[in-house]
């Protein structure tokens, strides 16, 4: 059994590399540790909410004009606690 401290043990957290398709064809992908998309009962994009994985915001352009969004594939990243 270890002795080390709480503050020593590290955390995972999940990140998930996301692309956004806009209807004028311009794309954004990025690295999220949240993402998440808020429909109508028709599918009609609403919301969106996020966190960067490095806590930098990036301009979202406007749900009315996103095509679709794509979940490119997703990662853990050791994190202190």
């Amino acid at each position: 059994m270890s002795d080390a401290g709480a503050q020593d043990i590290a955390q995972v957290q999940l990140e998930y590399k996301v692309r956004i398709n806009y209807k004028s064809g311009h794309q954004h992908v990025g690295w999220f540790t949240e993402f998440v998309v808020n429909r109508t009962d028709a599918g009609a994009f609403i919301g969106v909410k996020y966190t960067t994985s490095d806590g930098v915001k990036f301009l979202l352009l406007g749900v009315d004009d996103i095509e679709s969004i794509t979940q490119l594939t997703s990662r853990k990243k050791a994190v202190k606690k």
